[in-house]
């Protein structure tokens, strides 16, 4: 069974500027290969103060 993960976006000069809305989700229900490869090429065409992660999507039990 695929397990599926997120591609999170974190924007530091939020925080800097009292709006701080911790990180946030960009794509969701994809693949691993596909997450990372989204988190690494947007990490290298974007600004130093935002940044992507690759991470499992949580659990859901409903």
């Amino acid at each position: 069974m695929n397990e599926a993960w997120m591609v999170t976006c974190y924007n530091e000069a939020d925080a800097d500027f009292g709006y701080d809305t911790g990180p946030v989700m960009v794509e969701g229900n994809c693949t691993k290969a596909f997450a990372k490869a989204y988190a690494r090429h947007m990490n290298k065409i974007s600004p130093d103060f935002v940044s992507y992660h690759a991470e499992p999507e949580p659990e859901r039990y409903w």
